[in-house]
């Protein structure tokens, strides 16, 4: 039995994926996109369930490179701890459900930017979680993740009328 590779098309800014193999590579792009959503979830309900509070103001309190004043003057800050909470809860849910997969991948990548730069290289690594986190958000923006078994797919016949939402 032949195996077809995976192969990767650029059609106008999208990714499509094509190929064989064991699962067809809509359900390995839902698979990452429910993975991604279940790890931001969990990242929110640990800070909110961490005993002494957030859990990751250690993280900012130890930032390094032209930016440690910046990051370590955020770490213990009600507002800041709250905001990073409540956007990885958003961030999962929408995942989860595929709801504004393109903005929702933005945002996430936003958040993996600025955690990168609160410990840049040397001290930091190069290539660390949060480098995986934003190829992985963009593959799923690039890929229109939500657009199978998700609510964006719902989005798409209106998108036919309404050519705006393509950005959504």
């Amino acid at each position: 039995m032949k195996k077809e590779s995976l192969t990767v098309v650029l059609r106008g800014g999208t990714v499509v994926l094509r190929g064989g193999g064991i699962l067809p590579p809509r359900y390995m792009v839902l698979a990452m996109r429910l993975g991604l959503g279940g790890l931001f979830i969990q990242s929110a309900y640990t800070k909110l369930t961490t005993a002494g509070g957030w859990a990751a103001s250690g993280y900012l309190s130890k930032a390094t490179g032209p930016l440690a004043g910046l990051f370590q003057s955020m770490a213990g800050n009600g507002l800041v701890d709250g905001l990073v909470m409540i956007g990885e809860l958003l961030i999962g849910i929408a995942l989860v459900f595929g709801a504004a997969t393109r903005w929702t991948a933005l945002a996430g990548s936003a958040m993996m930017v600025l955690f990168y730069l609160a410990k840049l290289p040397p001290q930091g690594t190069w290539v660390s979680q949060q480098i995986i986190y934003l190829i992985a958000l963009n593959l799923l923006a690039a890929a229109r993740a939500g657009t199978f078994l998700g609510i964006d797919a719902l989005l798409e016949e209106w998108e036919k009328r309404m050519p705006v939402l393509r950005y959504i």
